[in-house]
């Protein structure tokens, strides 16, 4: 898929001002951290 076709949504955006989300799919619990080296981490 072309990226031009790929949504883009910013981490900012996913995040709102907070370090820590929770993501739900497929019945299943996700977090999104944001960790102290500024990258992302997604765990089940």
């Amino acid at each position: 898929m072309p990226h031009a076709e790929i949504p883009l949504i910013s981490s900012d955006g996913l995040l709102r001002g907070a370090r820590r989300v929770r993501i739900e799919h497929d019945g299943a619990v996700y977090t999104l951290h944001l960790t102290r080296q500024n990258k992302l981490l997604l765990t089940k």
